[in-house]
């Protein structure tokens, strides 16, 4: 599933973004 795909792609992409910003 495309859709379910992209969801899980968004959130791992958060919580990256999230630690990164909570690195610098």
């Amino acid at each position: 599933n495309v859709l379910l795909s992209n969801i899980a792609n968004n959130s791992l992409f958060h919580k990256i973004s999230y630690i990164e910003n909570k690195i610098k």
